[in-house]
């Protein structure tokens, strides 16, 4: 499903607050509203871009890989057409050890970056609202076998 993802290193407040942004920009995040890294989940086979384990800051700097951290949209695109299965299960690996940040499809490298603008935070499973589009109804995300792994001290 278009726009759905896996949020890691993410974060949320109570209130509204400035976040960094880098280069001594911020920007001021509702509250309770998730920001932070999310790895996407881009199961379109009608588009022509398919962006599954690709990372996107959501709510701040928008597409970092592929993006601003490197990466070309259109090999992007068409590595997860050769790699993603559409009508069946997908397996996504996140790894996140200090600044590096690398994600993997079905076994292939997808984004591998590094980026510290966010140490740690939480992980949360992301499903884009459908709002009141009925073409929409029935869209489901689903997940299964999910396994964390802290490196801390490795």
């Amino acid at each position: 499903m278009l726009g759905s993802g896996i949020q890691f290193r993410s974060q949320f407040f109570d209130e509204a607050t400035d976040v960094p942004l880098g280069d001594g920009k911020t920007k001021k995040i509702p509250a309770d509203r998730v920001f932070g890294y999310q790895s996407e989940i881009d199961v379109e086979p009608k588009r022509a871009r398919m962006w599954s384990a690709g990372v996107y800051d959501e709510a701040r700097r928008g597409w970092l890989y592929p993006g601003s951290k490197g990466g070309s949209g259109d090999e992007f695109s068409r590595q997860g057409q050769k790699i993603t299965n559409v009508e069946g299960w997908n397996k996504v690996r996140i790894e996140c050890v200090g600044d590096s940040i690398k994600t993997f499809l079905n076994g292939e490298p997808r984004a591998d970056f590094q980026d510290d603008l966010t140490p740690a935070g939480i992980i949360a499973l992301q499903v884009h609202g459908v709002g009141n589009d009925e073409n929409k109804i029935g869209k489901q995300v689903r997940w299964r076998n999910i396994r964390i792994k802290d490196f801390a001290g490795e």
